[in-house]
């Protein structure tokens, strides 16, 4: 069965065909060095130092200071005036067509406020096709350019890409000690699909005020190629006097801008407005945008426009002041594609049932809706298999009922 565009990230991650999944070692478990469920099963080598499982918080003479070590849950994995490598077990990718390695990094400053890890201290990531027998460096980080100190917090914007590729020529990415900022986020695209994949952190620190700390270890995969656009949550709501055009990108990556396009027929687009990406690292992003000038009947979507000029539109959203008040409204109608737009002019805030009745009175779909009030567009996608034909869409709520007659081609 499709799902409601409104579907959030972990169900996208949840191992359904042609979507991405991931392994993940957040270090919650002491026993970390175990193959856990969903985990990597690391093992640890190295001595001397400082160097594992820590939990907490940063002190308020460190920076970043007082803060959660761990990027999510709480636990990560530490290491202070030491080298540490963490192996992973084999790892299958067999049935994937491609495959991402994505770690959140912090570097930091113990009991001070101008530590942290220079050029001479790193974190080595190595790749093997083949259980171990051979092994590729493919990202380093480093503290700094300069040999000057730095550190910087999981919130940092910078993002550490790298690509897989069969030799030793890595790509380094250095902390910026001017701003104390730094690559927060690491991303290797492009594994390789093997039965017998392995990854290698190593983490070099080598005095005893500063720290190296990751988290979040995941292994994205998908059968789709490099994760396409994920648009969810479009929706056009009109205000006062503008309307507000809100999305989601679940698995955003290798974007380069979004364009908002408006219409006044649903054919013939024009852009008023462009946004920046936020992470481009897979996560699940949100963005809203204001259109300050609607016409009288608006038609909007969003545009995404990749870094190799791909692009890929959004369902088409209507939001008309011509509405009456509280009845609902769909379009297109017919719905193709089995993707339509629930509309309405001013709905009252509040749960809403939306049920789809065929021509002989069966229920064939339904779907809870919670709307915040006013002008609502919100786009909604049908289950597989529904005939063509003329079906009934009633939506109950707040003590009112709306009808309208739906036609799927």
């Amino acid at each position: 069965m499709r799902k409601l565009l409104l579907s959030a990230l972990s169900l996208v991650l949840a191992g359904m065909s042609g979507t991405a999944q991931t392994n993940f070692e957040g270090f919650e478990s002491a026993s970390f060095a175990t193959v856990a469920a969903g985990g990597f099963g690391f093992t640890v080598t190295g001595s001397g130092g400082t160097a594992g499982r820590i939990t907490g918080n940063t002190t308020a003479a460190s920076r970043p200071s007082n803060v959660p070590f761990a990027a999510s849950g709480t636990a990560a994995f530490r290491v202070t005036n030491t080298v540490r490598t963490l192996t992973s077990g084999d790892i299958s990718t067999i049935g994937s067509s491609f495959v991402a390695l994505r770690l959140r990094v912090k570097a930091v400053s113990i009991g001070s406020d101008n530590d942290g890890p220079d050029n001479g201290d790193f974190i080595r990531v190595r790749i093997s096709p083949n259980g171990g027998t051979t092994w590729y460096t493919r990202l380093f980080i480093r503290g700094s350019a300069s040999g000057s100190d730095n550190w910087w917090p999981y919130s940092s914007s910078v993002i550490a890409n790298a690509t897989y590729a069969t030799n030793n020529t890595a790509t380094t990415v250095n902390g910026n000690a001017s701003n104390n900022t730094g690559p927060s986020t690491a991303i290797i695209r492009g594994l390789p699909i093997t039965s017998n994949l392995r990854i290698e952190i190593q983490m070099d620190v080598n005095t005893s005020d500063e720290a190296w700390v990751i988290d979040d270890v995941e292994l994205i995969r998908s059968t789709l190629g490099p994760l396409p656009v994920n648009f969810a949550n479009v929706s056009a709501k009109a205000l006062a006097s503008n309307v507000e055009v809100k999305w989601s990108n679940l698995t955003e990556s290798d974007i380069s801008h979004y364009n908002v396009e408006r219409s006044s027929d649903g054919q013939n687009f024009k852009v008023i407005g462009t946004i920046q990406p936020r992470a481009n690292d897979f996560s699940s992003q949100n963005y809203t945008f204001v259109d300050p000038a609607p016409e009288k009947t608006n038609f909007y979507r969003i545009k995404a426009v990749e870094f190799n000029a791909t692009t890929k539109s959004s369902v088409i959203l209507r939001v008309s002041s011509e509405f009456k008040k509280k009845d609902f409204h769909v379009y297109p109608n017919p719905v193709q594609g089995g993707v339509f737009t629930l509309q309405a002019g001013d709905v009252q805030p509040g749960m809403y049932f939306l049920q789809l009745f065929s021509n002989n009175g069966q229920r064939v779909f339904s779907r809870s809706l919670q709307f915040q009030g006013g002008a609502v567009s919100q786009s909604l996608e049908l289950p597989q298999g529904l005939k063509p034909g003329m079906y009934l869409l009633q939506v109950d709520g707040n003590g009112t009922r709306s009808t309208t007659t739906l036609f799927i081609q």
